[in-house]
């Protein structure tokens, strides 16, 4: 692209010498729309520079006898500004003003009263150079800060998922690790009581007392199951997909209702995927945190706004451990909020009847684009 600009400019340069104005300025006319339109698509400048470009030449064919055909090597010095360090820039700027002082001395234009258009053309080229160099200096400062933040942004979500990890590991260990210890022990003891020859009752006891630590156990490793994989979602968000979602908890000892005030059927896919992911967190956290025995879901559909609630009777937000720090999934679901214009809140139930329980809850809008 670059090769053409400057057989473009040796085109204007001759026919500015020897052809008609007006065809030539049509001619330049074209070529900078079609590089003005090049960069556009490859998204190498912004629109609103193109049309002012654009603009900026047709002006200069009402503001000088001659069309100044400098801009359109103007605009080979902003290539070379994009494709290379600054120096060049200068460099080309540099360039430009000999070219153009050597075409002015060529035609005879020294001999001229044109002091005035010469000066503004030269102007117009170090103007042109100095606004690409800082919007330049700009847009590369703006490239590595929004690298920056994607790596910190990686490593942020890498903590949290390592924090998770450890948390899942530290809760393996110390739930289903002292359920196997104390079913070890209790295995340990009626074999102990058998070889002692004492009565098969005592020894049955213990073995009694192995079974029940195992099916705690066993409940456990489902809890443990059930939170790192929830069920999948099929796409289609109804009443009896979201009450299948809350049976399908009961196998790790939450009781789940489910409310539906409303009709499902006009939310986006986009809107049904979040709905459904979010009761999927939020159920899972209560599972993992909350040491709830119960949990209600209820979502009411306005004209203009959707709002889920889900409510559990366990700790609350933060009483374990003092204040509620969100982990990465509520973390990744709350900014998936933010970004369709919702919100979403954490807090205690603050029910009449307890002060325990958590209640989670979420808002979004309900526009035209959100809608089928």
């Amino acid at each position: 692209m670059g090769l053409v600009e400057v057989a473009s400019f040796c085109c204007s340069f001759l026919w500015s010498k020897y052809g008609n104005p007006l065809n030539f300025f049509l001619f330049q006319t074209v070529m900078v729309s079609a590089w003005l339109g090049y960069r556009l698509i490859r998204r190498r400048i912004p629109a609103l520079i193109c049309g002012g470009l654009l603009i900026a030449v047709c002006l200069a064919a009402t503001l000088f006898d001659n069309p100044p055909q400098m801009f359109l090597t103007t605009i080979v010095t902003v290539d070379v500004l994009f494709a290379f360090p600054e120096i060049w820039t200068w460099v080309a700027v540099g360039g430009e003003i000999g070219v153009y002082i050597l075409h002015m001395a060529w035609r005879g234009e020294w001999r001229r009263d044109s002091w005035g258009d010469t000066v503004l053309n030269l102007a117009l080229i170090v103007f042109f150079a100095v606004a690409f160099l800082f919007y330049a200096r700009a847009s590369r400062l703006l490239i590595e800060k929004n690298r920056q933040l994607a790596r910190q942004s990686l490593t942020i979500e890498s903590l949290a998922l390592a924090k998770e990890r450890a948390e899942m590991a530290s809760q393996m260990h110390d739930s289903i690790g002292q359920y196997l210890s104390a079913m070890h022990m209790e295995l340990e003891a009626a074999q102990r009581t058998l070889h002692k020859g004492s009565s098969i009752d005592r020894a049955l006891t213990h073995v009694i007392k192995a079974e029940d630590i195992d099916k705690k156990a066993l409940a456990q490793v489902r809890q443990q199951a059930r939170a790192l994989n929830p069920a999948a979602f099929g796409g289609e968000l109804t009443k009896e997909s979201i009450v299948g979602l809350a049976d399908s908890f009961e196998s790790t000892g939450l009781h789940v209702t489910a409310t539906v005030n409303g009709s499902l059927e006009g939310l986006s896919s986009q809107n049904k995927v979040l709905i459904y992911r979010a009761l999927q967190e939020t159920l899972t956290n209560v599972v993992r945190h909350a040491h709830a025995s119960s949990a209600s879901i209820v979502i009411d559909l306005a004209p203009r706004t959707l709002r889920l609630c889900v409510t559990d009777d366990g700790v609350g937000p933060g009483k374990g451990s003092g204040r509620f720090v969100p982990g990465f999934g509520l973390s990744s679901l709350e900014q998936r909020v933010k970004d369709l214009g919702g919100f979403l809140q954490v807090g205690p139930a603050e029910t009449a009847e307890s002060s325990r329980g958590t209640r989670v809850i979420l808002s979004l809008p309900l526009t035209a684009d959100s809608c089928r």
